[in-house]
């Protein structure tokens, strides 16, 4: 009995969290939120995980979330595959893109690309949507578990950044066992190297 109350205690926390949370992000202005995806994207650009990976996976962002899609073409001109997600079932699969209009209405109305899929194992930095993160590495996602799935089928080295906006990275993320961290949280103020996950050096192009 304790350990179920402790985990409906968790539960509640993490679905209060999630309502502050969407409720700050749905309170930005279409103008706000570009901005700061511009200035986030600017961050995200410059650290030295993008400066030589083979494959980056990206997200199509939903209208409350920080939108790294403009990094598509910079990444492009550097000789980086860059993927996109799309749902199959409980599971993400990922989805080389050159243009966002490649990006179709998928689920919950998100933009996801045709064609083959990759295997996640080629994928050397996933960037990575959430609403909360701490300087931990923990990550509260919208509660449908895609990324807590996808995430441990990664190489081991492949690096995690969290995509966001500076408010939603909080002193403290609830956690559950089945929970995933990220290395990184880049935001449009700062760029956070988090001290929650013990991982090799990434391996870069040339290497």
């Amino acid at each position: 009995m304790p350990q179920s109350d402790d985990v409906a205690k968790q539960d509640l926390t993490k679905q209060e969290l999630r309502r502050q949370l969407r409720g700050r992000c749905r309170s930005l202005t279409p103008g706000d939120r570009d901005r700061t995806s511009r200035a986030a994207e600017a961050r995200l650009l410059a650290i030295p995980e993008l400066n030589a990976p083979r494959t980056v996976a990206l997200y199509a962002a939903t209208f409350d979330e920080a939108d790294p899609t403009r990094a598509l073409p910079v990444l492009l001109e550097r000789g980086v595959r860059v993927v996109f997600p799309r749902v199959a079932g409980p599971d993400l699969e990922f989805v080389p893109v050159t243009d966002p209009g490649e990006l179709l209405a998928g689920h919950r109305g998100i933009g996801e690309p045709a064609g083959p899929a990759i295997d996640v194992t080629e994928i050397d930095v996933m960037v990575v949507p959430g609403l909360a993160f701490d300087a931990d590495g923990m990550r509260l996602g919208r509660g449908g578990g895609h990324y807590d799935r996808t995430l441990p089928r990664l190489r081991p080295d492949a690096t995690r950044i969290a995509f966001c906006f500076d408010f939603q990275v909080v002193p403290h993320v609830p956690r559950a066992p089945h929970d995933q961290r990220v290395d990184v949280i880049v935001t449009d103020r700062r760029v956070i190297r988090t001290s929650g996950r013990q991982h090799p050096r990434p391996r870069l192009a040339g290497v």
